[in-house]
């Protein structure tokens, strides 16, 4: 079981890339039909994406796409209503950049699949 859970979470972090880096040509390409140089907004709305994509889609819908094709849904402790905190989501989410491969072993080897990287627990349904 501990397998397979690893198995989903990388699916859903490689939809979530793929997405990510579609997005991103498909943004580039058209900033690209512009004369002018627009190296600075291209880097600004790449790191944009890159880093708030992740934290507004669990506020916001509860799970990244990836996540949501995965099955996968990010609850406050133990209220499947709640949303979880953007602040929440975004510490977890630049702990998770930070020590990412502790996150996959965290909510695998934990019983109830919690996050304990974070100060604010969240569960994976």
């Amino acid at each position: 079981m501990l397998f397979s859970l690893l198995i989903q979470r990388v699916k859903a972090f490689i939809i979530d890339w793929a997405l990510l880096l579609v997005t991103m040509f498909v943004l580039g390409y058209f900033l690209a039909q512009f004369n002018e140089d627009l190296t600075i907004l291209r880097t600004f709305l790449f790191l944009l994406l890159l880093f708030f994509y992740e934290p507004l889609m669990i506020t916001f819908s509860g799970a990244t796409l990836g996540q949501h094709t995965i099955g996968f849904l990010m609850i406050r402790n133990n209220d499947l209503k709640g949303r979880v905190p953007f602040i929440s989501s975004f510490v977890r989410f630049i702990v998770k950049i930070l020590l990412g491969w502790l996150s996959f072993i965290t909510i695998s080897a934990s019983e109830k699949r919690e996050d304990y990287m974070i100060w604010f627990p969240i569960r994976l349904w």
